[in-house]
Formats: C-alpha cells, structure tokens, sequence
C-alpha cells in the first residue's frame, strides 16, 4: 500500500528525490525544492556540535538513522522561524519512476524501474528524543550545516498535520545578521531573566524581517534591562526611567571606586545614550515635529549597538 504525502524516495541513480504517487509509482520532486540533512542535539555544546557537524558534512549519509531529512513547509511565524517535515532512513527497493519531461531519455518507457533510499515521515507519538525534550521542558536543536551556531535551529513547537506528520517550527540560535547568542542563564533575577529572553525574542525577529521601528523599540527595552543588570549588580538602586538609569551610570563611572565593579564600560555608555536619543524620534509626535522618520538605515544599525552591548556585560557572546 504506498503512502502517499508520507514517503521520499532518494534515488540514486539520476541523483534526485521523489515521492510516492496514488499508483505506488514514484514521481521526481522539483530540484527548487531544497531538503536538507540534520542532526539533533539536545546539548549544542563544542564536543557534541562538532560531531553532528561531522555527520552533517559526511557525503555517505544516506540510509543512516541518526541523519535525518528536513523538507520545509509553510509556517504561520514567519522569518525567522522555519517549519519543516522531519524524514528518517527506512531501508531500499526497487520502485518504478515516472516519466519526467525535463529527462527526456528516461522517457522510451512510461515507467523506469530503478533502485531507490525510502524515507518516511515522523509520525506524533513516536517517542522521538526531541519530543521528550519538549514534553520536559528542555532545549533541542537541530544542525543542518556545517557553519556552527549560524546552521543552528532551536526547536520551538511540533505540531501535526492532517495527515498525522510530524510539523516542526525552528528558530534560529543565531541569525546572519551577526546578531550574538544569548546567554541570560547568568542574570539571577528570575522576573529580569524572563525580560531579556522575551525582549531578545521579538528583538531577533524583528532584525529578520527588517522591520527597523520594531528594531529601535525593542533595543531601548533592552537597554533599560542592561542597565538595571548593571547597576544591581553594584548594589545600586535602579531608577525608573532609561534616561534615569543611565544618569546614576554615568554616577559610577565617575566614581573610582565604583567604577572598576561596574559591568558597563564607557563606550557602552555612550551606546546607550544613542538608543536613548534615537527612541523618541520613532514616536508620532518626534516625526510631526521634525518631517520625517528614522531612516531604516539607521533603525536597523542599533542592532550592532545592542549586540556590542549585550557582549560587553556578558549577556550575549559571539
């Protein structure tokens, strides 16, 4: 019985994918359609990254298990998260390819019998790792390239399809925009901690998709957490506003004795001021009042200030 919408079929000799049809025969997919191979990790440390990366990279992977195959679907997030198909290897035979008219010396028979690498689609309740992981609570990713954290997919949701498939939403630990990875295990405040990972989120989202307003906001919002970061972690008491916060900085770092326990350095500080003053320029009243806007040029650069700064004070590395 051939399972239509749940099987790829790798076919060796003509080097292309297909899928099985209502008759059983297999059809070639288009080349455009890009499937990717993929490894999980529930720990994406340097040991364990750099041996899914090996297996990523192997060019013998078909048949293996432990490599799967992502082919992406639709997704209602949008960039930056990617939604995918997850195939696994179960095992070859022989099946009949269809006639494709892009080969047309395939085509002195209506069907071609030929060897083929079957794929099946995950099914829900299969007591994947990756769904353990997510039932708990705890992080898994996906690897699909060599080129280290940027190929890096944090598994998000996994949801099922009509057809019983395994549907899982990706985003990306580390998006190409030179944006740094997060690192807000450190900040001890709970309340904090779950601001920044929030803040972080739409802020990432935000650079993807190259809305620079969005960029500007939530920068700002970031910056108001940097800094009472900084100045809790001295003891200080956090004023109310960004302006506020940064004039009780500007405190400490006239201060010699302070100054050498405070997180925050001075060019940081003048980061900071940046995205203070760039702020209320996106606001209605600011644009009615000097005719324009914030270019999107320069909505889009605070996104290297944010990431400088998040690096410098030990939130984010690179």
């Amino acid at each position: 019985m051939p399972f239509v919408g749940k099987e790829l079929w790798y076919l060796p000799e003509s080097g292309e994918f297909a899928e099985t049809t209502h008759g059983g025969s297999v059809v070639p997919i288009p080349p455009s359609e890009v499937i990717y191979k993929a490894v999980y990790l529930s720990q994406p440390e340097s040991g364990p990254l750099e041996q899914a990366r090996a297996r990523v990279a192997t060019l013998d992977y078909q048949g293996r298990e432990d490599i799967y195959l992502l082919r992406p679907t639709s997704g209602s997030d949008g960039p930056p998260f990617r939604s995918a198909l997850v195939y696994r290897a179960a095992g070859s035979s022989e099946v009949e390819r269809l006639r494709d008219p892009r080969r047309p010396e395939l085509n002195s028979k209506p069907l071609l019998r030929t060897q083929g690498r079957r794929y099946q689609a995950l099914g829900i309740g299969g007591s994947f790792v990756w769904e353990q992981d997510l039932r708990y609570g705890r992080p898994g990713y996906l690897l699909t390239g060599t080129s280290g954290t940027s190929a890096l997919w944090r598994v998000t949701r996994l949801e099922a399809d009509a057809l019983d498939r395994q549907v899982l939403t990706l985003a990306p630990v580390r998006l190409p925009h030179a944006l740094p990875m997060p690192t807000f295990v450190g900040v001890m405040d709970s309340a904090l901690r779950q601001f920044f990972e929030e803040h972080f989120a739409e802020f990432s989202v935000a650079v993807a998709s190259g809305a620079y307003l969005a960029v500007i906001d939530r920068a700002a919002h970031l910056t108001e957490g940097v800094l009472a970061h900084c100045l809790r972690g001295i003891g200080q008491r956090v004023p109310r506003t960004l302006g506020e916060r940064l004039r009780a900085a500007k405190h400490v770092l006239d201060n010699k004795t302070l100054r050498p326990k405070f997180l925050l350095s001075e060019l940081s500080y003048f980061r900071a001021q940046k995205l203070r003053i760039l702020h209320p320029q996106s606001h209605e009243d600011q644009v009615q009042q000097r005719g324009s806007t914030v270019r999107p040029e320069v909505g889009l650069g605070v996104a290297t200030d944010v990431s400088e700064l998040l690096v410098e004070v030990g939130l984010a590395r690179y």
